[in-house]
C-alpha cells in the first residue's frame, strides 16, 4: 500500500464553493482545529494569486510537516491537510470530487444552498479515506462520558459490527480491537473513523516499551534537512532530543532507549512524551509486527560482528563472506552497507510473508552457530552464544526473542 510505511495522516478535509465549506470534515485532535472559514478562505486566495506567477494550477501549499491539498472542479473544490501527499492519494481526491459534483449537481447550481444536503456524502468519504485515518497505536475513547448506545447517530455500519462499542474504553488500541471484535477489520475501521468525525469519540496515543520505533522519511528529512524542526523539538524535551532521534533505527525497542541509553539524560516520561508526540505528527513510525524477528536477528547479527572483530580479528568484509557461504535464497537477501550488516531486503520479504515466521528466523541463524563455535574456541572458556541471547534478554521482551533463543 502507497506511503503506508510512512503513515498518512489526513486531518482535514472540505469541499468548497465560492470560497465557503460547503461539506467539511475534521479529524484533527480536540483543541488542534483552525476555522474552516478562514482556512478556505486564505487557501483559496493563496492559489488564485499563486496562479499568476505560475504555469498550470497550484495543488500544493507545502508548510513542513503539513501539506495543503486544493484540487478544483467544474462547480466547487476540495481543500484537504495532510502530511503527505501521494499521487495515490490525489487520484482519489479527483475522483471523490468528480463524484460529489455529479451526485449533488443540482443542490450545488442552485442560488440558495442547504448544506444539510452533502451530509449523506460523509459515508462515502470515510469509506474512501478511513484506512489512512486511524492508526493501530491509537485508543479509541468517548469524548461524552454520559454517551450510551441508544442515543447514536444514525451511521451506515452494519449492526454486527456495534459490538465494537463494548471495548471503547480508553485501554483497547485498535489493533486490540482487530483480535476482540469478530468483524472485519475494515468495519471496524469504518466504524471508528465515523464516530471521530462526528466528534463522539477521540484517540490517545498508546507506545509499549516493547515497540521498535523507526524515523519515517519525512522525519528523516525534517530532523536532518530542516533544522527549524529540531529546534522546535529542543525548545519542548531539552538538548538531549538529537541524540535520541539518531538513535531510532527501527531495531532498538523503546524500553532499550529509555532505560540504557539516556535514563541518565531525560526521565522515562520526558522520553516517552516525546515519542509519541514524534509517532502522531507522523515523524516516527512503530515498525509492523511481521518485522519484529528480523530486526532482532539484525542487532544480533551486529553483536555478533563486533564479537567476531574482537575475537578473531574479523573484518566486517570476513564476517560478510562466511554468512554468505551458507547456500540460501534468504541469506542471500543480507547486505553489507558501511560495515554493518543489514536487513532491509529481509524486511521486504517479511512484508510479503504469510503464515509462520518459525522457518525464517531458523534459516536466518543457522550461519551464526559456525561462527559462534569459532569465537568460543578462540577465546576462553566463556559460551558467547549464551552470553549473546543475556545480552539479547537485556534488550527486548521474552515474548521477542522466545523463537531466537529456540534456534539460537
Amino acid at each position: 500500500m502507497e506511503h503506508k510505511i510512512d503513515d498518512i495522516s489526513l486531518s482535514y478535509l472540505a469541499f468548497i464553493k465560492e470560497s465557503i465549506p460547503v461539506l467539511e470534515l475534521d479529524f484533527r485532535v480536540k483543541g488542534r482545529e483552525y476555522h474552516s472559514a478562514m482556512l478556505t478562505g486564505v487557501v483559496s486566495a493563496v492559489t488564485i494569486y499563486l496562479q499568476e506567477f505560475t504555469e498550470g494550477e497550484v495543488k500544493v501549499i507545502d508548510q513542513g510537516s503539513i501539506k495543503i491539498g486544493f484540487e478544483e472542479g467544474t462547480i466547487c473544490s476540495v481543500i484537504y491537510m495532510t502530511n503527505y501527499i501521494s499521487e495515490t492519494l490525489q487520484k482519489k481526491i479527483k475522483l471523490m470530487l468528480k463524484t460529489f459534483e455529479v451526485r449533488f449537481n443540482e443542490y450545488l447550481i442552485a442560488d440558495l444552498i442547504d448544506h444539510n444536503e452533502f451530509s449523506q456524502f460523509t459515508d462515502y468519504i470515510i469509506e474512501t479515506f478511513a484506512e489512512e485515518l486511524i492508526k493501530d497505536y491509537y485508543v479509541p475513547f468517548f469524548v461524552e462520558r454520559s454517551f450510551r448506545n441508544d442515543n447514536l447517530p444514525n451511521l451506515a455500519i452494519p449492526d454486527e459490527a456495534w459490538e465494537i462499542l463494548s471495548y471503547i474504553n480508553g485501554s483497547n488500541t485498535v489493533s486490540m480491537l482487530f483480535e476482540k471484535v469478530k468483524e472485519s477489520k475494515e468495519d471496524i475501521i469504518e466504524m471508528l473513523a465515523l464516530l471521530r468525525a462526528q466528534k463522539l469519540i477521540d484517540f490517545l496515543i498508546h507506545l509499549s516499551l516493547e515497540d521498535i520505533p523507526k524515523l519515517t522519511t519525512t522525519g528523516t528529512y525534517l530532523f536532518f534537512k530542516e533544522s527549524m524542526h529540531y529546534e522546535g523539538l529542543k525548545s519542548m524535551f531539552g538538548e538531549k532530543v538529537l541524540s535520541i532521534i539518531k538513535n531510532i533505527d527501527g531495531i532498538m525497542p523503546v524500553s532499550y532507549i529509555i532505560t540504557e541509553k539516556y535514563a541518565s539524560k531525560l526521565d522515562t516520561e520526558e522520553i516517552s512524551d516525546m515519542l509519541k508526540y514524534l509517532l502522531w505528527k507522523g515523524y516516527i513510525q512503530i515498525i509492523a509486527p511481521e518485522f519484529k524477528y528480523s530486526s532482532i536477528i539484525e542487532y544480533l547479527y551486529n553483536y555478533t560482528l563486533a564479537l567476531a572483530n574482537e575475537k578473531l580479528d574479523w573484518d566486517s568484509e570476513t564476517f560478510f563472506n562466511e554468512i554468505e557461504s551458507i547456500d540460501n535464497p534468504l541469506i542471500d537477501l543480507i547486505l553489507l552497507i558501511y560495515d554493518r550488516i543489514s536487513f532491509s531486503r529481509v524486511r521486504a520479504y517479511c512484508r510479503r510473508m504469510v503464515g509462520s515466521y518459525e522457518p525464517m528466523v531458523e534459516i536466518l541463524l543457522y550461519p551464526l552457530k559456525n561462527v559462534y563455535d569459532q569465537i568460543n574456541k578462540a577465546s576462553d572458556d566463556k559460551d558467547y552464544k549464551k552470553v549473546s541471547l543475556d545480552h539479547l534478554s537485556d534488550i527486548y521482551s521474552k515474548d521477542g526473542i522466545e523463537l531466537i533463543r529456540k534456534y539460537h
